[in-house]
């Protein structure tokens, strides 16, 4: 049975959230930056330490075919490590001192859990949400607030309309 949570600042969560989210701000003006500097056109791109995806548009692929390996799914391709442009962004990540932060992961801070999980976790407004779903733990964590799924859902609503 899925569970809904706000996550308050008691948490350890709601700041690493915002240091997550700070730190994509700055990866994603690093990976502009590099971008533009290689003639990669594509902007759709996930960054990790090592390692460049992109969704390579056309011309992309004209031009750095042989350095992407194959679609990792969603049209997602990541520079080969070996490559020009994979040796470039270890070189430049590097250079910057820029280190790459994964997104919390809200299981980690729930004791008890543990196997196969869906999770979901986002911010509006500056409150932080979290979703977990399969939820057996029979006790909630300081700085999580249980809700009750009309009220996540009714949230989301409100805020993409």
């Amino acid at each position: 049975m899925e569970k809904y949570f706000i996550v308050t600042k008691k948490s350890s969560l709601y700041s690493d959230y915002f240091i997550w989210k700070e730190n994509r701000k700055q990866v994603a003006k690093h990976v502009e930056k590099f971008m533009i500097e290689h003639g990669i056109i594509s902007r759709e791109y996930y960054a990790s330490q090592r390692l460049l995806y992109i969704v390579p548009t056309q011309e992309d692929l004209e031009k750095f075919n042989k350095f992407l390996s194959k679609d990792i799914g969603n049209g997602l391709r990541p520079f080969k490590q070996n490559s020009k442009i994979g040796k470039a962004w270890i070189q430049s990540v590097e250079e910057s001192g820029l280190k790459i932060l994964p997104k919390p992961t809200p299981l980690l801070y729930f004791e008890n859990i543990y196997g196969k999980y869906k999770t979901r976790l986002f911010d509006i407004n500056g409150t932080v949400y979290c979703s977990i779903d399969p939820f057996y733990d029979e006790k909630c964590p300081v700085g999580m607030q249980e809700i009750k799924a009309s009220e996540f859902y009714k949230i989301l609503e409100e805020y993409t309309n």
